[in-house]
């Protein structure tokens, strides 16, 4: 594989984005978005009853967590548990 340089990915690039409304007018040459209503089912219409039920415990219980988490106040002033600090490469003394 050849190896690409900046400015010729650069110009490859603008070259693409350049024909990508050409390519519009042809059928299948982009992407389309999916049109709400069409597409495969809901994923909670995948489950059965007894996974709706564990999965609205589930929900029920990360939503109790979370409340519980912001409801904590976290004080500022304290010192961390850990401190860091950068090791700086010695320089080198004036060179005569």
């Amino acid at each position: 594989m050849k190896r690409v340089g900046r400015r010729e990915f650069t110009k490859t690039v603008a070259a693409i984005a350049a024909a990508a409304p050409l390519l519009a007018g042809v059928e299948g040459a982009l992407p389309t978005s999916q049109v709400p209503g069409t597409g495969t089912k809901s994923p909670s219409a995948l489950l059965t009853a007894e996974q709706q039920a564990k999965l609205g415990e589930a929900i029920e219980r990360r939503d109790a967590q979370l409340a519980t988490l912001h409801a904590r106040a976290l004080p500022y002033d304290l010192e961390p548990a850990s401190v860091f600090r950068v090791r700086v490469a010695p320089r080198a003394g004036r060179k005569p």
